[in-house]
């Protein structure tokens, strides 16, 4: 029982850490301007976007822009910046 007990604790501590560390850098998307957000089309929204480490601030593919499908096709550019 013990062994148990020490097996849910490890899990709940590991869990906890975890979502902490994702939810430090969440991506944020919005239809309307948000402090810090880059305007454009990314993952297939049209609207305001950051968090998630950025990934549109680094060189991509053109059809990064339109999200699942498409990611990776195109063209190679640069990163867009606020």
């Amino acid at each position: 029982m013990p062994n148990l007990r020490l097996a849910a604790l490890l899990t709940l501590v590991l869990t906890l850490t975890t979502s902490c560390l994702v939810a430090a850098d969440p991506y944020v998307y919005s239809p309307t301007p948000c402090d810090g957000c880059w305007h454009g089309v990314w993952n297939g929204r049209d609207g305001w976007h950051r968090g998630a480490g950025r990934p549109w601030e680094r060189e991509h593919h053109d059809g990064d822009h339109l999200g699942e499908g498409h990611r990776g096709q195109g063209p190679v550019h640069a990163g867009h910046f606020n």
